[in-house]
């Protein structure tokens, strides 16, 4: 991944070059690929873009709104998940309370409902996944302790919660163990997401021994502006351990 050409997206960048915490899937009802993601084109507006073949950067449409903004607390990291015939939307507001509301397949991406409070005391980047073969709904959010990174988790039998929390420890930097010849190259674990073996609506995973692609970086490179971080991506396994 390190040595592949890169391709800027310009046409979605809206107003500004600033385009943030992507999600990328396909949603099988309307047979389109969407990337939605966060700019700052009304204090971090949820937009998204489309397209019918992903392997075509070029192809991808100019940015669409794809919610109009009706409190004013700061809402980020936007995530899409669906069950049924409803598509749910997280997203984190004002640091701190995780909301959703929903829409009807046929409406989507429209329509979106009331917003519900679902969890709290969260930092950022909310990412909900369903367990694959089983009623049971896993999210992964971010914690900020004095800007070390790492992730919690929650779960639920439904979307719409209610929502328990498992642990603030599900993924932190102290749990980093290396492979061998790996220098390593980061000491917190931040907005992550889980490698699936599919790319739908539904955000299956199997979460035994998953793979995650999360950025991160050294505490020592915490010293700059949060614009000039200089994160770097990578792949974490979670490993069963014998006791």
């Amino acid at each position: 991944m390190n040595a592949v050409p890169r391709k800027e997206l310009k046409q979605i960048r809206g107003k500004t070059r600033y385009g943030c915490a992507p999600q990328v899937f396909y949603f099988e009802p309307q047979q389109k690929w969407y990337l939605v993601f966060q700019n700052r084109d009304a204090n971090y507006q949820a937009a998204y873009s489309t397209t019918v073949n992903i392997s075509e950067p070029e192809s991808w449409s100019t940015t669409q709104t794809l919610i109009e903004k009706d409190t004013p607390k700061k809402w980020i990291d936007f995530w899409i998940i669906a069950e049924e015939q409803k598509v749910y939307l997280f997203y984190t507001e004002a640091h701190n309370g995780v909301m959703v509301r929903s829409t009807s397949f046929e409406k989507f991406p429209n329509d979106w409902g009331k917003s519900k409070q679902v969890f709290d005391n969260v930092h950022e980047a909310v990412h909900i996944y369903k367990v694959a073969d089983k009623q049971e709904f896993h999210m992964i959010y971010e914690l900020n302790n004095d800007g070390i990174r790492s992730f919690g988790l929650a779960k639920a039998n439904h979307l719409e919660g209610p929502w328990l929390k498992v642990t603030d420890k599900y993924a932190t930097g102290d749990q980093l163990r290396w492979t061998d010849g790996c220098i390593p190259w980061t000491e917190m674990i931040s907005h992550g997401e889980v490698i699936r073996s599919g790319f739908n609506q539904y955000m299956e995973y199997q979460p035994a021994n998953c793979r995650w692609l999360i950025q991160g970086l050294m505490k020592k490179d915490l010293n700059v502006k949060y614009e000039l971080l200089p994160w770097k991506l990578g792949i974490i396994q979670q490993i069963e351990t014998s006791k």
